[in-house]
C-alpha cells in the first residue's frame, strides 16, 4: 500500500510541476498557458473595456528576437480608445521577454507552424488577452510568418477574432516552402488555406502585399484572397510598392496601412 501511496505522490507532483503557472502573468508583460509564460509588449497604458485588442504576430526571424519594429508600430497604433499588444510567438524575444517552448534548435531546424507547439499558445494568450481586457473589437495582425498563425487561427477558433490583417503571408504553407526551395515542405505545419471553410463569417479580413515581394510571394495571399472571396467573407486584397522587407525595415507604409484597414 504505501509502494502504490508513493506512486500516486510521485505521479501528482511531476503532474503539478509540469503544469505549473507562469508566476509572472500581470496581462501586461506576461500571459500563462498551460503553465508556460507568454511574453508581450504592449501599450504604456493598460485599461479593461476598450473599445479595441489589436494583438501583432511577428515573422520568422532568425535570431529569436524580434527587435524594435513591432514594438514601434504599438507606439505608432495606440491611442485612448485601444490596448495594443506584440506578442512573441513561442521561443522568441522581445524587449528581453522570451515566450516559453517554440523549437529549441530554432529557425528553419524544421516546420515552424506545427499547431501544438507554435500556434495553439498564441491563440489561447489571445483569448485570454480578451477575456481580460473585453474589448468590443479584437483585432489580429500577422506580418509573414505570424500571418500565417494569423490565418490559422482565424480557421480554428472561429468567432475569436473580430477582424484580421495579413501581411506578407505565406498562405499556402506546403507551396511556399517549394517556392524557398527549402526541404521537405514543412509537412507538420498548419497551412491557411486548408482551414478557409472554418472561419466565421461575420469577420473582416484585410490581406497587405507587397508588388515585388520575393519571399512570400503575391500569388499566396492572392490565391487565399480568391478562397475566401468564394466563402463570403468580407476580404480586401492591396498592394503597394514594396518587397517583403519593406514592411519590417520601412514600417511606416504598412503602418499607414493597417490604421487604415483598422479605422474602416
Amino acid at each position: 500500500m504505501k509502494k502504490i501511496l508513493g506512486i500516486v505522490v510521485l505521479c501528482l507532483l511531476l503532474s503539478t510541476n509540469a503544469y505549473s503557472a507562469c508566476e509572472k502573468e500581470d496581462f501586461i508583460k506576461y500571459v500563462e498557458v498551460k503553465g508556460n509564460c507568454i511574453a508581450l509588449f504592449g501599450t504604456k497604458k493598460n485599461e479593461i473595456n476598450k473599445k479595441q485588442l489589436i494583438i501583432l504576430l511577428h515573422g520568422d526571424h532568425r535570431k529569436r528576437d524580434i527587435g524594435g519594429n513591432l514594438p514601434a508600430f504599438v507606439n505608432k497604433i495606440e491611442n485612448k480608445d485601444r490596448n495594443v499588444f506584440v506578442i512573441a510567438r513561442p521561443g522568441w524575444k522581445v524587449k528581453n521577454r522570451k515566450s516559453d517552448g517554440g523549437d529549441s534548435r530554432g529557425v528553419d531546424r524544421g516546420d515552424n507552424y506545427i499547431f501544438i507547439r507554435d500556434i495553439e499558445p498564441v491563440a489561447l494568450a489571445i483569448k485570454k488577452l480578451k477575456e481580460h481586457y473585453k474589448p468590443e473589437e479584437l483585432i489580429l495582425f500577422g506580418y509573414s510568418g505570424g500571418a500565417a498563425l494569423t490565418g490559422v487561427i482565424i480557421g480554428k477558433y472561429s468567432g475569436l477574432i473580430d477582424h484580421a490583417i495579413l501581411a506578407g503571408c505565406p498562405c499556402n504553407v506546403p507551396e511556399w516552402r517549394k517556392h524557398r526551395k527549402k526541404g521537405s515542405g514543412w509537412p507538420r505545419s498548419s497551412s491557411p488555406h486548408n482551414l478557409v471553410s472554418n472561419i466565421d463569417k461575420d469577420i473582416k479580413v484585410d490581406i497587405l502585399i507587397g508588388k515585388n515581394d520575393k519571399n512570400t510571394h503575391p500569388k499566396f495571399s492572392e490565391q487565399y484572397y480568391d478562397l475566401l472571396k468564394k466563402e463570403n467573407i468580407d476580404v480586401t486584397l492591396t498592394s503597394f510598392n514594396g518587397n517583403h522587407s519593406t514592411m519590417w525595415e520601412k514600417p511606416i507604409k504598412i503602418i499607414n496601412l493597417i490604421k487604415k484597414a483598422i479605422d474602416s
